[in-house]
């Protein structure tokens, strides 16, 4: 059974002492609970509605100025406007321990919430991890904060905005003085001129970090394809390995002396040969990671699908029944996750 409640917690005790390790919460006042413990993570998500002024969000705010245990913060499905951005982002600035993972998706942020985090990424050192997803941040906003991405970070994910043609070269720029190993830039609007006019900046030479490149759901074709498949080639060739990935619509055209070949000189046999799925050899966290990323809303189950040890094989097996045994009762979910799955079989990523 799933756990329902509005409040969860998970602790290791340590020479006697109770350590909160992960801590969600539903609402506003469960999450003000949870700063006054030990807890190092806090996950709030489809909380209620607040304004800015309203006792509760101020409560809220002041608790974690003050809380010097949180270090991964997470805000999920809630609407959020600029007064409550920036009481947020002043809050965060003026805690006395500073967050090395932050997550704040679905919150209705646009470029001016975007443009208000970028003020909190200028401040910090140690932020390791960043996730802004479905937050309709466009080239403006992403362009801030582009400017003022901490070198400490590692992944990065803007998954699920309106980034384009400016605001994907100056994130790609600013990517080159940081160790930004993993960037998620999925269900955007990079297009093949936008990405032929970064090529240059993403090139080995100017990435040191960069392992991981996401961009499944943009509006590529497969000449951008060909392009990612050369840049690859280059990775390759100073043998590094970069992760790429393009819309699972798109076929994969060959490489061929680190370009990609013309689909007119493709084996006879390559488009007949079915490969075998990258996420069949997916671990658990893979899976979890991935469950994550298909919306907001399935977070819920992510943690399931860890606690009944779904890796990539047996991910590609699961069933609608499988689903139900699972404790995901709601049937378009299970619609939607099957449907994903379906999709795994088509994916093509460069390892």
């Amino acid at each position: 059974m799933w756990w329902r409640g509005v409040l969860v917690m998970s602790c290791l005790v340590v020479g006697g002492v109770v350590a909160w390790s992960d801590c969600e919460a539903r609402t506003w006042e469960a999450a003000q609970r949870i700063l006054a413990t030990r807890c190092n993570e806090l996950e709030l998500k489809r909380a209620a509605p607040v304004s800015a002024d309203s006792e509760t969000f101020i409560s809220f705010v002041a608790a974690l100025r003050a809380n010097a245990g949180v270090r991964k913060l997470e805000l999920n499905d809630i609407p959020f406007d600029e007064a409550m951005t920036e009481a947020l982002i002043e809050a965060l600035v003026d805690r006395p321990t500073d967050l090395y993972s932050l997550e704040l998706t679905n919150l209705q942020l646009g470029d001016e919430g975007a443009d208000i985090v970028a003020s909190f990424l200028a401040k910090t050192s140690a932020l390791r991890a960043l996730n802004l997803g479905h937050n309709a941040i466009g080239d403006v906003g992403v362009t801030a904060l582009a400017a003022a991405l901490p070198t400490s970070l590692h992944e990065l994910d803007l998954s699920w905005n309106a980034i384009a043609a400016s605001g994907f070269e100056a994130l790609i720029e600013a990517l080159s003085s940081t160790t930004v190993r993993e960037l998620e830039l999925d269900h955007n609007a990079v297009t093949d001129e936008a990405l032929q006019k970064a090529l240059p900046i993403l090139a080995p030479t100017h990435q040191p970090y960069l392992r991981e490149l996401d961009l499944d759901e943009n509006p590529l074709t497969a000449t951008g394809v060909a392009q990612l498949q050369a840049l690859v080639a280059q990775y390759s060739a100073q043998r590094r390995k970069l992760k790429v990935k393009w819309p699972r619509s798109l076929p994969s055209p060959s490489i061929r002396d680190g370009k990609a070949a013309h689909p007119a000189t493709r084996a006879p046999f390559a488009s007949s040969v079915r490969r075998k799925p990258a996420a069949a050899s997916w671990t658990e966290d893979q899976v979890k990671s991935w469950v994550e990323r298909i919306h907001p809303q399935f977070r819920l189950y992510a943690k399931g699908f860890l606690s009944h040890a779904i890796d990539g094989s047996v991910l590609l097996a699961l069933t609608d029944q499988d689903l139900i045994d699972m404790g995901i009762d709601n049937s378009l979910h299970r619609k939607r996750i099957l449907s994903e799955i379906a999709k795994l079989s088509n994916v093509d990523e460069l390892r």
